[in-house]
Parts: C-alpha cells; sequence; structure tokens
C-alpha cells in the first residue's frame, strides 16, 4: 500500500524542492497508482498539493489535508516537502489521501497496513480521541499523539512511515519489525531525504549515482544482498526493520535505533507429545486470528497458492473464515506459477488445495522467451542485482494477480524461518542437541531424517562450513575462496584486492542452537531479501502483498518462545505447523517433505537465454569484472543445465544488466 517520499533542506541555499520531490513521487507511481499528494513547509507556512492521480473529491473536497491546488502551480521556497503515492485500500474515500493530519501541526506519509487498527482505535475512543476518518492512517497519527514514539509498540502489521511535528520540532520515522515495508533515506550537511525505493531517491539532484563496492562485492563473494544499511547506491541507506530515526530540526542531529528485539528459549527440555498438541492448538488459534486480521480490505483480497505447506495453510484457513462468516457464495482467488512438463512444477499440489477450498484459480505460465523480454523491467523494479531467476516466478504471479483486478493478496513469505522449513535447519538442530548433551536425542533425530541422502555425510559437511571454515585466518580465505569457486577470477583483479578484506566482515549465522539460527535468518538474514523482492514484484503491479508469517507480532512472538526441539522431530521439519494444520490443508500437503516453493527452471533458463544476453557484457563494466575471462569462458560458464542451482551464476547476468538499467556503464 502506496509510496512514500520526503526532502528536509538544511541550509538557506536555493534549492527547488517541488521539481525535485515531484520527480521522486512520479517515480512511486507503480506504488500508488490511486492517488498523489504533497505538503510543502516553510517555518509557519504550509503548502498542500495534489497531482493529476488525485481524484475530482480529492482535489475539490473540503478538508483540513485535503489540496487546494495542483503540484504543478506551486513554487516557492521550503525547508521540508513530504510527498506520498496511494493504492486505496481502506476507507477508498477522499479521506484516505495523504499526507494526513491529525493537527495543524503533526502531518504523516504511511506505507503499509497496522492491522489491528480496529482495536486500537476503540482504546483511543475511551481516552477521548475522535476520528474523521476510517483509515489505520489516522489510528497511527492519533497513537503517536497520545503514545509518542512507544505508539509502534501497539501496532501489529508492517509500516514504514513518516511523521513530522512541529511542535517538536522533529521528524520522526518508524518501520516495522521485519522489514515486510521499505524505507531508504540520504543524508549530509545540506539535505536528508528518505524514500521507498532507492530509484526515488537518485531523482533528487544532490544524491549521486554511484555504484557501493562493497554490496557488489558481497553480492558475488557471499550471495549476501545489502547485509549492512548502506545499499548498492553509495549514499542511499536502509532504516533496518525493527528501527525508528529522529531528525530534530533544531540540530539537523539524526538518530536511529532499534525499537524491538524478540526474545528466544534456548531451554533445554525434553519433547512431550502432551506439550507439542498444546503448542500446536495454540499455534492453530493464533493463525486463525493472524489471517483474519489479514483479510480487513474494502476491496477483494486474494492468496499466493504454491501447493507448498506455507500458502496451503493460507489458503485454507482463508476458506474456514470466510464460511464461519457466511459467504460460502464468494469463491476465493488464488493465483500460481506453473511450469509445464517441469520437474519444478508443483501445479498438483496447488490444484488439490483449489479444490478442496472451491477456490477460483488462475495460474500464469513464464517461459524463458518471457523472462527474456522482461529482464530489465525485473531488475529496475527490484533496484538492485538479482541471485536466481525465481524472483521472475514471483514477479510473474503478481501480473496475474493485477490482471485479475486484485489489490491485495496474502502470501506465505515467511513460514521457513520461522517454522524451521529448510534442510540447512538440520544441522543448528543437531548441534544444539550436541551442545546440550542430549546424544541419544540426536542420534534419534538423525536416523529419522528421510529428506537428506547421506545424513552422516551432511553433518559433516555442514560442521566444516560452519564451524571450521569461520576459523580460518582471514588473510588466507580470498585465496581459499577463489579456489572453491572459480567465477570469483571473473572479478578484475583490482576490484577483487581492493575488497577483499570483507572476508572479515562475513555474515555468518549463528549455529549455537536452531532457535538462534530461525532470529538470525527471521531478522537480518534471508527473510529480509525475500521480503524485499515481495514487495517490488507486488507493487511493480500496484499490488498490496501481506505476509501472516512474517509480520504478526503475537505469531512471531510465540514461536520464539518455543523450544527448539518442537521445531523439527522425528526428522521432519515444520513439525508444528504440520500438526496445526492437519485438519485444515490435504493430507498429501501436510506430508510434503520435497522443499520448492517459487522455483523456476533456472539453470535451463541461463543456457537458453546466454546469447541473448551477451552484449550486455560487451558494455563497458566500470572496472568490476574482467571482461576478457569472462567472454573467454563464457560459453562453458553460462550453460549450467546438469549442475544443481547454486545461485552463483545468475548473479553475473543481472549484474551487467542492472549496470544498463541504471545507466551506470
Amino acid at each position: 500500500m502506496c509510496g512514500v517520499s520526503g526532502i528536509v533542506k538544511f541550509s538557506r541555499q536555493e534549492f527547488d524542492m517541488v521539481k525535485s520531490l515531484k520527480a521522486m513521487n512520479d517515480v512511486l507511481r507503480h506504488r500508488g497508482p490511486d492517488d498523489e499528494g504533497y505538503i510543502f513547509i516553510n517555518n509557519d507556512t504550509t503548502t498542500l498539493a495534489g497531482g493529476i492521480d488525485s481524484p475530482e473529491a480529492v482535489l475539490n473536497g473540503n478538508g483540513d489535508y485535503l489540496p487546494t491546488q495542483l503540484i504543478d502551480d506551486v513554487s516557492g521556497d521550503f525547508l521540508i516537502g513530504l510527498g506520498h503515492r496511494r493504492l486505496s485500500i481502506l476507507d477508498l474515500s477522499s479521506a484516505g489521501h495523504q499526507p494526513m493530519c491529525a493537527d495543524p501541526d503533526t502531518w504523516i506519509v504511511f506505507n503499509g497496513e497496522v492491522y489491528n487498527y480496529l482495536e486500537i482505535r476503540e482504546e483511543l475512543r475511551e481516552k477521548n480521541y475522535s476520528f474523521s476518518t476510517s483509515t489505520d492512517t489516522e489510528v497511527i497519527l492519533k497513537s503517536y499523539l497520545e503514545w509518542g514514539i512507544k505508539c509502534v509498540d501497539h501496532f501489529n502489521g508492517m509500516w514504514a512511515f513518516v511523521i513530522y511535528d512541529k511542535k517538536r520540532n522533529l521528524i520522526w520515522g518508524s518501520r516495522d519489525i521485519t522489514g515486510v515495508k521499505p524505507l531508504y533515506y540520504f543524508a549530509n550537511e545540506e539535505f536528508f531525504a528518505f524514500a521507498s525505493e532507492q530509484k526515488a531517491l537518485l531523482k533528487a539532484p544532490f544524491v549521486e549515482k554511484e555504484i557501493n563496492p562493497s554490496a557488489v562485492f558481497d553480492l558475488f563473494a557471499f550471495n549476501q544482498i545489502e547485509s549492512e544499511p548502506e545499499s548498492f547506491f553509495k549514499g542511499i541507506l536502509e532504516l533496518p526493520p525493527s528501527h525508528s530515526f529522529s531528525l530534530d530540526l533544531s540540530n539537523n542531529k539524526l538518530d536511529i535505533w532499534r525499537y524491538y528485539k524478540p526474545e528466544i528459549n534456548n531451554s533445554n527440555v525434553p519433547f512431550t507429545e502432551t506439550q507439542s498438541e498444546t503448542y500446536s492448538k495454540e499455534i492453530e488459534k493464533l493463525l486463525l486470528n493472524t489471517i483474519e486480521l489479514r483479510l480487513r480490505s474494502d476491496v477483494p483480497v486474494g492468496s499466493c497458492l504454491s501447493g507448498g505447506l506455507d500458502s496451503s495453510s493460507i489458503v485454507c484457513l482463508t476458506d474456514k473464515l470466510l464460511k464461519e462468516r457466511n459467504a460460502e457464495n464468494v469463491s476465493q482467488k488464488v493465483f500460481t506459477t506453473s511450469f509445464k512438463d517441469s520437474p519444478y512444477d508443483e501445479s498438483k499440489w496447488a490444484q488439490a488445495v483449489a479444490e478442496q477450498t472451491k477456490a477460483e484459480w488462475h495460474q500464469t505460465y513464464p517461459t524463458k522467451d518471457e523472462l527474456l523480454e522482461d529482464l530489465e523491467d525485473l531488475v529496475h523494479c527490484q533496484d538492485i542485482p538479482l541471485i536466481t531467476t525465481r524472483t521472475y516466478a514471483q514477479y510473474r504471479v503478481m501480473r496475474l494477480i493485477n490482471e485479475n483486478n486484485i489489490k491485495v493478496v496474502l502470501d506465505g513469505q515467511g513460514g521457513d524461518e520461522l517454522f524451521s522449513g529448510y534442510h540447512h535447519h538440520y544441522f543448528p538442530f543437531w548441534m544444539g542437541l550436541l551442545r546440550q548433551g542430549r546424544y541419544n536425542t540426536l542420534i534419534k533425530e538423525m536416523r529419522s531424517t528421510k529428506t537428506l541422502p547421506g545424513v552422516m555425510k551432511y553433518f559433516f559437511k555442514s560442521y566444516v562450513k560452519n564451524e571450521i571454515a569461520p576459523m580460518i585466518p582471514s588473510g588466507i580465505k580470498p585465496g581459499i575462496h577463489k579456489m572453491k569457486f572459480n567465477e570469483m577470477n571473473f572479478l578484475s583483479k583490482d576490484f577483487f584486492h581492493a575488497n577483499k578484506g570483507r572476508y572479515k566482515k562475513e555474515n555468518h549465522a549463528p549455529v549455537k542452537s536452531l532457535n538462534h539460527m530461525l532470529s538470525h535468518e527471521f531478522y537480518s538474514g534471508p527473510l529480509k531479501y525475500l521480503l524485499r523482492c515481495e514487495d517490488r514484484c507486488s507493487m511493480r503491479f500496484s499490488v498490496e502483498s501481506r505476509t501472516p508469517f512474517s509480520d504478526d507480532k503475537h505469531l512471531i512472538s510465540h514461536l520464539f518462545s518455543i523450544p527448539s526441539i518442537y521445531k523439527i522431530h522425528g526428522g521432519v521439519t515444520k513439525s508444528l505447523l504440520r500438526k496445526s494444520m492437519r485438519n485444515h490443508i490435504p493430507e498429501a500437503i501436510a506430508n510434503r517433505q520435497d522443499k520448492m516453493g517459487f522455483m523456476t527452471p533456472n539453470n535451463e533458463w541461463i543456457s537458453e537465454i546466454k546469447d541473448e544476453v551477451k552484449h550486455y557484457f560487451e558494455a563497458d563494466t566500470t572496472g568490476y569484472l574482467d571482461k576478457n575471462l569472462i567472454m573467454k569462458e563464457y560459453d562453458n560458464y553460462f550453460n549450467p543445465r546438469s549442475q544443481e542451482e547454486n545461485f552463483r551464476i545468475f548473479k553475473f547476468m543481472s549484474f551487467v544488466i542492472w549496470l544498463k538499467v541504471f545507466d551506470l556503464n
């Protein structure tokens, strides 16, 4: 829902803030094509404006925060400007227009959804607050007036918002606990600016378009995407998940702090079937409540359906809730990416769920030719180079959702990180048992694991990777890494040597227990990247994606309070989710242990499109790649049909496309 942008000017130098903010806001149109709004502030003067996408009811309406003119008619010297793009989800009337004010001194631009806004609104009404809209935006504003920056402790949902508080002479902003909604910023001695996407900040004339070499190196060396606050563009930083910021306008001081930290249960307790049953029933209730909150919308809500455990759970629980509402005649719309005659196709599983729920099932069938046609747009919408073509599967299903006039969709992102669904979770689970001295349980669990071809081989390989490799002196790591991954030689020698010190900073996931690993992945690891892809793919097609497993703090807190021993049991991942969903989803899906999820024929596609993308490598790669070596090895390296997908190939293609798309050559 929506896109936000803003500029604060610290100096008195002449600067066309109106033109700059409009350019930033225009880039975010895909995030909110239903309305646009601006406020410009200069001491005691405020100027409100709309744009060509503002509805007639907004431009000619009466209200304290509705615009009085079009942005093209605004001129003047301003110190602060806030911009907004609206995707109308709650209160579709002009009352939902932003920037919105609670009083003449407090203004907000907001992207996201606070799902428990109705409950908070009732709590605030008991404190004598009144409301003139049916939006969660107004609830955030009144919450801020009541609780100040502690208001985020009351919110359950996804958000990125910025508030201008004239009385306190500050700008305050916040981002949800897992970073479902994005927020980037730029700051120097003369300006502070923020936006929902990096490409919007690039439109500000004071932001120079430069590559951040550290981010590029981490991409190629560690398969890590923006593990640090600075993005792929030098000077553009990400406000981390679970963080807020304040900008004191009296001295231009920027403060950033973490407002939320999860508590993790690492207790050494024995597994009991009784306790497992109790946990599963609690989770079932929490999931029903979580999804019910995320069905709050004034527009229809659909669901992504891969056929995996996570998305199937969401679709089946949604079906149950709709029937309880006596909405049996309402057909739920579900959307699947499929691949005909491919081992990566999960259609049969999705079909089983669609048939059980009598959902209106829609499928899209991406091909390598369509990938080739969409590659530049895919990279542009993401703002960054990509690791795998899997993102394209998500891109295509969001396009399909838009084509069916659905604005809101539920998706299962985060289920694997929350419930422990990946094969690599076995190792920290086993290591936790080993460190606790629970040898009999460890042996029993390893013997029960059927999804790994060689359990002991996997254990020792993981032990070397996670326990031995981090202890290798950083001085010899670059050489060892180059020997193991030959494509590291594709980096130019100067670039590699200038950044090899980053091996000291490699972001290793903790493996002392399963819950430690899950916490890392959930709050500071892979989930952040997956949610960023989710947001950009959905908003590219003006679709709001809601992720029940990723942003419900009650569900999340409860799962991290459960000991690891209950999350993998009998060698089976996602034990608690399977058990809690046994009465809702098809039995075959509850028992699935083949992990897929937005898979694509990645290696086949790379082999088939390699000739068509070769010209991107012939352009200037700005000293990052050894073009001569790449061209020499091109046909061999980009022909990975028989190899296992290792996320080390496609990123070279996406990187050179990124250089071209953002004119960085």
